[in-house]
């Protein structure tokens, strides 16, 4: 299975029960809004292709 970076690193995110998915902390390196936003393309790309995991 593919895991994004972004997800490989707990303490660049905060899990949103509301969405059920990662969220992006605000105190966040820079590094982590580069592999957010790869995190972010994967979810659409997964949501698209009708992919479920």
């Amino acid at each position: 299975m593919l895991v994004p970076e972004f997800a490989m690193h707990p303490e660049w995110s905060t899990w949103s029960k509301e969405t059920g998915r990662l969220t992006i902390r605000d105190d966040a390196p820079e590094e982590a809004k580069k592999f957010y936003q790869e995190y972010l393309d994967f979810l659409k790309y997964c949501d698209d292709n009708e992919i479920d995991f």
